[in-house]
Formats: structure tokens, sequence, C-alpha cells
């Protein structure tokens, strides 16, 4: 059943897998705007780096190797940790995956790690693992154009107290947004997203 999909759950039991494909068309902005197009979000800095290990093996780096992406791509964007307004992760519904996802968001924000939203759209799609990404990208695109978030489906009870689960739909302008992930080799990344209409 979809719903026992827990993304970031208590009781995590794996994930449900889907199917599907994405696309995001990546354009330079002078470009874009030249021919008067829609330009949704602008990607303004991106990280990335390797735990080389398993979900579940020792990872051969110290620490966790996702909060080095993510500040890598803060750098990038010339931001701020405080000026993320929305954090997407993609962990697929085991405990190693959330712990890696929640634990590079606690070093990286501290206790903000507790006042921005995080979401996860997995429980929508199903586990799409060449799509994941994109798929979540999907509505956080729709996040910043409505300024309403939507919540992680499905998940009843959470694995953590000091993360700001986006549980109800909420209203908020979404300015930069973080979408996090990593694969199951232990490959992460991080892009950082700006809204469109800041700068068009």
């Amino acid at each position: 059943d979809a719903d026992s999909f827990q993304v970031y759950g208590a009781q995590p039991s794996g994930f449900v897998l889907g199917e599907g494909a994405a696309v995001a068309m990546l354009e330079d902005v002078d470009s874009a705007k030249a021919r008067g197009a829609e330009i949704l979000a602008e990607l303004v800095g991106y990280g990335r780096s390797c735990d080389a290990a398993y979900p579940g093996e020792p990872a051969l780096v110290h620490g966790n190797a996702m909060s080095t992406a993510i500040r890598q791509a803060l750098d990038d964007a010339g931001l701020r940790f405080d000026q993320i307004d929305l954090i997407c992760g993609t962990s697929w519904g085991v405990a190693d995956s959330a712990d890696k996802e929640l634990g590079a968001v606690r070093e990286v924000f501290g206790n903000a790690s507790a006042e921005i939203p995080l979401v996860n759209y997995n429980g929508y799609f199903g586990f799409v693992e060449s799509a994941a990404a994109l798929l979540n990208l999907s509505v956080v695109l729709e996040a910043m154009k409505t300024g309403e978030i939507a919540p992680i489906a499905f998940t009843r009870e959470f694995c953590a107290e000091d993360i700001a689960f986006v549980r109800e739909p909420i209203r908020r302008e979404v300015r930069h947004a973080l979408l996090i992930g990593a694969s199951d080799g232990g490959n992460n990344y991080a892009v950082i997203l700006r809204k469109g209409a800041l700068d068009a």
C-alpha cells in the first residue's frame, strides 16, 4: 500500500517502488529572458561529495559527507544557511538514508533545523531512483510559484523532533530552496534554487 511508505518515519519500513521519469530544462538566464520564457527558478548553488560507502556500511570519510555538499552549495550561491526558506530531501524510506540527510541538516543548520520547513515528496510518487530528485524538484518549483508548500505524504509519526517536517500545507514565500540527496553508492548532491521572479 502507498501509505506504508513512511518517509522519515519513526518506524521506517523501506520504500515503495514508483515508476516514472522527469526532465528539467536548464538554460542560460539571459537567453531565457531574451526569448520571454517563464523562469521558474535559477540554479545558483551546487555541491557534491562522496561517502565511498553503501548505506549500512561505515563511511570512509570522517563525519557526514552530505554536509560538505550542502556547504559547497551555500558557498557557490553566496548564501548563509539562514537564507534558505525550504529544504527538500530525497531520502527513500530507510533509516540509514534518513539519518544521513537529517544529520547533515543538523550539522549545517544547527538549531535552525527546527525552523526551516523540510519536505520530501517520494511518498507521492513512490521511490523512482533515477528520477526522485527531479520529481521532488517539480513540487519545489510549484511551491516557489504558488507560495504553498505541500506536506510530506502518509508519514504519521516522524523520526525526529528537532526537524521542521511539513505535516500540513503551509503558506510561505520560498525565495531560496535547498534540494539534497544521495545515491545508494554514497554520492551526495546539494542544489540551491532561487525563485525566478526575483530577478526576472
